[in-house]
């Protein structure tokens, strides 16, 4: 059955293609088109749907077309769903960022005197928009307001000594907000602008998990069935074509709720870049002078894809919980109390594993600082080479800039060992379990249970309580622990780091921006 649902998916896919081929030839449209269109599912052209129907992406035509050199323009490919578009998820991002602002930090909302359009405009729509030049010529014309500036220092002088007020608003004087805060409101902002789309694909991934413990239930009655020889046949068919049935199920939910965790992370990589850039645009000197070229850049490069990468793989923790309550209820219905012994030896790898992660996670801190560091004196080199091959002075920054990469290289060591270590348990972690689970189990079995003593005759009995049935599904079950025991502290020192990385750029978002105070806004005459 299984060779044939192989040779069936094989000859759906061909005969897909082909009908792709014949009806891109004869110039006919594709029915699949109207279902998107009904669906509202993508924005792609028919050939590419089909090809995402039926292979979910992993060959679309895009990918040919470009091999041969035909992808010269942005027209020539596809557009993207209008749900991972760039300005829409900005828009609703920045929406949900006012609100925890005002929220969270009510002395960091700026008054605006005038309305005006936050978003981010693309080079193409400066060039021939006819709403630029009317706005241009609205200018011109006077029927919009002009700028006025503030009065000078010696105006406010000569209201100082007349004893008149300055007509000039004061700007508000920030607080300090501690990091803290600034990543409760930053994580706030994601959930509201993104939690929806995480949710349905944490949906996806829970039923996947529920179904991926049917193969080894459906295992143990097929073991049963072969053991048993007055059983119908139609019973073995049932169970074969039930278990196909359900991994199928299981693979398709995994990855559709893995598909949109992947686009979700990169919609929120684009929504803090352009975030970032919009802030880094509206800082005032002095935040400026606290946050050097060499920060921002370290925030785009890799505090930006650490959360992507933190909400990508996010489900990883919980679904890891999910997976060892249902094994540890399933093996103790199969092994009884020697069950313990697998869990105590899995919790006891637990604690060293956490104290682990928690020194990684202060090196990587460490070494994040003195990446700053280094990037910032790269900078200023950058920017004064001339001064500095002018008076020779390469040998001296050069130093500098190796005695700053030295203590960087040596705080990356240390995450690596830590890491080694980790990796190293948790690689080793279901083996041993494993091991001690059935070690107890055949002790416990030859041991007796009221005088202490082996029983002499014990060998003849063992083959009655480890059966094939026992065994087949206890391995099954450990091995579908084993990958959330690997995965469990990579996920949880990504979230660790994730975490540094949401107060960093929530403190950058939450900077002191440009007083829109310092200009008044009056209509020209």
């Amino acid at each position: 059955l299984l060779a044939l649902c192989c040779l069936l998916g094989a000859a759906v896919a061909l005969c897909s293609i082909l009908l792709e081929d014949i009806w891109r030839r004869r110039g006919t449209i594709d029915p699949l088109r109207y279902i998107a269109l009904s669906l509202d599912i993508l924005s792609l052209p028919p050939t590419a749907f089909q090809r995402t129907f039926w292979r979910h992406r992993f060959f679309p035509r895009i990918i040919w077309e470009a091999f041969r050199g035909r992808v010269q323009r942005p027209e020539d490919v596809f557009s993207v769903r209008p749900i991972d578009a760039v300005e829409p998820n900005f828009r609703l991002f920045q929406t949900a960022w006012e609100k925890c602002i005002t929220r969270f930090h009510p002395r960091k909302r700026k008054p605006r005197s005038v309305s005006s359009d936050d978003r981010l405009v693309l080079l193409s729509e400066t060039d021939e928009n006819p709403d630029n030049l009317n706005a241009q010529q609205e200018v011109l014309d006077g029927s919009v307001p002009t700028v006025a500036f503030r009065p000078s220092a010696a105006d406010r002088k000569k209201f100082a000594k007349t004893g008149s007020q300055d007509p000039s608003p004061k700007p508000e004087t920030g607080h300090k907000v501690e990091k803290r805060e600034h990543a409760v409101a930053l994580l706030s902002a994601l959930g509201s602008a993104f939690g929806g789309r995480l949710l349905v694909a944490w949906l996806f991934l829970l039923i996947s998990t529920f179904l991926n413990y049917a193969s080894p239930i459906f295992l143990g009655f097929l073991l049963r069935f072969l053991a048993s020889t007055d059983r119908p046949d139609w019973e073995g068919y049932l169970i074969a074509v039930a278990t196909i049935l359900l991994s199928l199920a299981a693979l398709v939910c995994d990855q559709r709720g893995f598909y949109r965790s992947l686009t979700l992370g990169i919609s929120l990589r684009s929504v803090l870049t352009s975030a970032i850039y919009r802030k880094s645009l509206r800082l005032s000197s002095e935040s400026r002078a606290k946050y050097t070229t060499g920060e921002l850049l370290n925030l785009l490069s890799v505090d930006v894809n650490r959360i992507m990468e933190s909400f990508m793989f996010s489900f990883l923790t919980w679904t890891a919980v999910i997976q060892f309550v249902l094994s540890f209820v399933l093996l103790w219905r199969q092994l009884g109390p020697a069950t313990l012994a697998g869990i105590g030896c899995m919790f006891l790898l637990l604690p060293l594993n956490v104290i682990l992660m928690w020194f990684t996670q202060k090196f990587e801190a460490s070494e994040m600082k003195w990446k700053d560091k280094r990037l910032k004196c790269l900078g200023e080199v950058f920017g004064a080479i001339k001064v500095i091959k002018l008076y020779a002075w390469e040998k001296a920054f050069q130093t500098q800039a190796d005695s700053i990469r030295t203590t960087e290289l040596s705080r990356l060591v240390r995450v690596a060992l830590g890491w080694g270590l980790g990796n190293v348990i948790w690689n080793l972690a279901p083996y041993v379990i494993l091991l001690t689970t059935f070690v107890t189990f055949t002790w416990s079995l030859l041991l007796n249970g009221e005088t202490g003593a082996v029983k002499s005759n014990a060998t003849a009995t063992m083959p009655m309580f480890l059966d094939p049935e026992r065994i087949f599904v206890s391995v099954s079950l450990f091995n579908l622990l084993r990958a959330p025991l690997i995965l469990l502290p990579w996920s949880l020192s990504a979230v660790i780091m994730a975490y540094v990385s949401v107060k960093r750029i929530g403190a950058f978002l939450l900077a002191p921006e440009l007083d829109h105070n310092a200009v008044e806004r009056s209509a020209k005459t």
